[in-house]
């Protein structure tokens, strides 16, 4: 009873729309009328600004990481938090509040990666931001960043359960992409 209330409220964190929610409170506009209409972070940084992107970008963050720590908090397993993350960031896939209609997922995976693996995923971080930097593309960057989690999970003997879960939200969040904006880095 208890994972079932965890995953129900790390779905319902999830589907807190903050790009939605952040853009028409501050413009009066709805995203998903802007740009790509994705509501998501990029989609708020390309047509609505910088700091805007990145309130809505923490916002998502904070989702993936809020349910996975709230499985934590009550006392569950690593399975368990695994879920939680998952589930947030199919909350944010197909949010009950905007239609079953939402972002990539890239933020809540991100949350969810930072407090299942800190260290990896702070390392991974760093690691984006520098790729992104040198090469001057933010998918690039955050491809990058993505797929080298693993590999630092591993290099620094990080438990198992954790590193599988973080291979299916970066599964997860590929498999969004690719169905959504096809192959393309730049």
């Amino acid at each position: 009873m208890e994972l079932a209330l965890i995953l129900g409220a790390a779905y319902l964190l999830g589907s807190v729309p903050s790009a939605y929610l952040v853009v028409r409170r501050l413009t009066g506009e709805d995203i998903r009328r802007i740009g790509s209409g994705n509501p998501g972070t990029m989609n708020v940084r390309d047509h609505v600004g910088f700091k805007t992107a990145v309130l809505v970008g923490a916002l998502d963050i904070g989702k993936g990481a809020a349910a996975v720590a709230l499985a934590y908090s009550v006392g569950l397993g690593e399975v368990e938090a695994v879920l939680a993350g998952l589930v947030a960031v199919v909350g944010h896939l197909w949010p009950v509040f905007l239609r079953l209609d939402g972002g990539n997922g890239t933020g809540p995976t991100v949350g969810a990666i930072l407090v299942l693996l800190p260290a990896p995923g702070l390392i991974a971080s760093a690691v984006a931001f520098i790729v992104w930097r040198l090469a001057g593309s933010r998918r690039l960057g955050g491809l990058t960043g993505l797929l080298s989690v693993i590999p630092i999970a591993y290099l620094l003997e990080a438990p198992q359960t954790p590193m599988v879960g973080v291979a299916a939200l970066v599964g997860l969040l590929f498999v969004k992409l690719w169905r959504v904006e096809g192959v393309a880095i730049a």
